[in-house]
């Protein structure tokens, strides 16, 4: 397969924390042919160390065309103006999430995207990771009997969850209820660098077309405050038995993971479940290692379980590319897809309009909010109050408005990195 060559919109923080050591591991599927960024030191800067141009203007890139994808990674805010002029210009991309802050620029990202025939795809899919692709795999092979429902405590409210729970139902949500609440909290300083004096806490229940339901809440996903912290807890319920995750102590981010089963003799003896964990092969320096302990973003080779009718195991993906981390590798794999669906025409897992499917449950849950919890039904015919706020919010802050594409072309955020030595 040819390299696509791609280019980089965005020269920050995650563009160089992710996408710069990701890159290197996928340079049969792309080769990084520019970088784009209002800033034009910040440009200057990646471009030399990639050796490619560099462009401080988006349309002067376009009009070159020294790519014949993009990847964006840039504040939100610019998203729905960056994402629509390329598919005004018929140039496929990948958009780092979250798909933009209202619903509506959401919507049109998409519209704009198909009206073009443009590829677009949202990345940083929680369901690629490698636990959540094993238990996929083995709800396939009917492990725990028909799925038909996911509970999710503190894991990542919203887009990332939602997507675990498209792919679990494998069909559209129907409706969202939603209910918040706000408490005073000791002032602490978080990971985030960031003040904090309350604490927000907010649970939503979603139905799907199957009947497919699942229970999403989060207040504290840090963990701060002695909160369950990330990856949180996780559970699958099937007919026979379930899958679950639980997080292990506040710091690293690491977990537990287990097949639950009900043994055909229990069904009629109190229905008790016998958990089989799930066992993590870590690669490090050569060496291998079987643990229980499931690293967030560490160096998995291989996902196994010792079942009664022999064992299952889910090989990363990734592995062969030197990439073991289960965080770069759930990326990755989202962004060889986009490679083979410009290459190939494959379909891609998770397209723009899965995407706007979770950000119309973001918003159905907002609206759920003002309506002091009220059942919102999908599709939206309509935004929540505050998508209309949150414009107002960025018109004020940006001096433009946020949905004129060619004025939003040139609004630069102020750089928030530092450049390792």
């Amino acid at each position: 397969m040819e390299p696509v060559r791609l280019a980089l919109i965005g020269a920050g923080r995650r563009m160089r924390t992710v996408y710069l050591g990701l890159l290197p591991h996928l340079g049969d599927a792309f080769t990084v042919s520019a970088v784009c960024d209002p800033l034009e030191t910040s440009a200057n800067e990646l471009a030399k160390q990639l050796q490619v141009p560099a462009f401080k203007s988006l349309r002067d890139m376009v009009r070159a065309r020294p790519m014949e994808a993009a990847l964006i990674v840039t504040p939100s805010e610019t998203h729905h103006a960056l994402s629509v002029f390329l598919s005004r210009n018929g140039v496929p991309h990948m958009c780092e999430t979250p798909l933009a802050p209202t619903f509506a620029q959401a919507r049109a990202m998409v519209a704009e995207a198909e009206a073009h025939g443009v590829t677009m795809q949202m990345n940083e899919q929680f369901f690629r990771r490698d636990l959540l692709a094993f238990w996929k795999s083995l709800a396939g092979e009917g492990v725990i009997g028909e799925v038909g429902r996911a509970v999710c405590l503190n894991g990542h409210l919203g887009y990332h969850t939602n997507s675990i729970f498209q792919r679990f139902a494998s069909t559209l949500a129907v409706s969202v209820n939603a209910m918040a609440q706000s408490m005073p909290v000791q002032r602490y300083f978080d990971v985030a660098r960031r003040w904090n004096e309350s604490e927000e806490f907010e649970v939503r229940f979603l139905s799907f077309a199957n009947g497919f339901a699942a229970m999403d809440s989060a207040a504290n996903v840090k963990g701060a405050l002695g909160r369950c912290p990330r990856p949180g807890y996780l559970e699958i319920d099937g007919a026979r038995g379930a899958f679950a995750e639980m997080p292990v102590g506040p710091w690293p981010w690491e977990s537990r993971a287990e097949v639950r089963i009900v043994p055909d003799g229990m069904f009629e003896s109190g229905g008790h479940a016998v958990s089989y964990p799930i066992l993590a092969v870590i690669e490090k320096d050569g060496t291998e290692t079987t643990t229980d302990l499931i690293p967030y973003k560490g160096p998995v080779k291989r996902l196994l379980v010792r079942l009664p009718d022999g064992e299952r195991s889910y090989e990363n993906p990734t592995a062969a590319r030197g990439l073991l981390s289960n965080y770069l590798s759930s990326t990755a794999q989202a962004c060889l897809e986009f490679a083979h669906a410009l290459r190939a025409g494959a379909p891609l897992s998770y397209a723009a309009r899965a995407a706007l499917e979770s950000s119309a449950i973001d918003a159905a849950a907002a609206l759920s909010l003002e309506r002091n919890g009220v059942r919102v039904r999908l599709p939206l015919e309509e935004g929540p109050t505050r998508d209309a706020e949150a414009l107002d919010a960025l018109r004020s802050k940006l001096g433009v408005d946020p949905m004129d594409v060619d004025a939003m072309l040139d609004v630069a955020f102020p750089k928030n990195y530092v450049v390792a030595n």
